[in-house]
């Protein structure tokens, strides 16, 4: 499982929403589980029983992540092939998976179906299984899209007092120097004013 939408109850009353995704994902499946999983809390039913609730949540993901105006700005409009380079550009330009930006060309009508039938009989055969050219962990999208609430929540609760600096340096898995640093930031050389 990559994902899952829930609902946190207090007493039998909710009292919140959230979305887990798995660590152990590459950062494009993370997005795409992030924003299917946000579909979930958002969407109850598609009003169509012709439409699969599951296909909905995936249409709504890659609409969510790579909005259609957009990238048939980029890609062009009704293209009939599309090349392997533009596709991990595009892939990068949007923090989605290679896989996912061809059926996104495909539902935005940049591509037409037969085309991205033929790319995942092909050349895209492997994609599901394997990230051609992945997004790097530490750049683009996977340096942006680290969890930062929790740092944020500790560094408040140091400011405030509310827990001591010992506490917060074990919370974010830092140095004590290096959390006492970050407290009274870049010591000023003696006879140095600040101006």
């Amino acid at each position: 499982m990559n994902g899952l939408a829930c609902q946190v109850l207090r007493e039998g009353k909710p009292v919140a929403d959230a979305v887990l995704v798995s660590s152990r994902t590459n950062v494009e499946r993370k997005r795409l589980t992030l924003a299917h999983e946000l579909a979930h809390r958002i969407i109850r039913s598609t009003g169509n029983p012709a439409i699969k609730l599951e296909a909905a949540m995936n249409r709504f993901a890659g609409a969510f992540l790579v909005p259609g105006q957009h990238l048939i700005q980029e890609a062009g409009e009704g293209r009939r092939r599309i090349t392997y380079h533009e596709i991990v550009r595009l892939k990068h330009m949007y923090g989605v998976s290679a896989a996912a930006m061809l059926v996104r060309l495909g539902q935005v009508g940049v591509l037409p179906r037969a085309a991205v039938q033929r790319a995942f009989r092909t050349f895209a055969r492997s994609w599901r299984k394997s990230e051609p050219e992945p997004i790097d962990g530490n750049q683009g999208f996977g340096a942006f899209e680290k969890p930062q609430r929790f740092k944020g929540l500790v560094w408040r609760a140091l400011g405030e007092e509310l827990i001591s600096p010992v506490r917060a340096a074990t919370l974010l898995n830092e140095s004590l120097d290096t959390v006492e640093r970050q407290i009274t930031g870049p010591a000023i050389r003696p006879g140095a004013g600040i101006t």
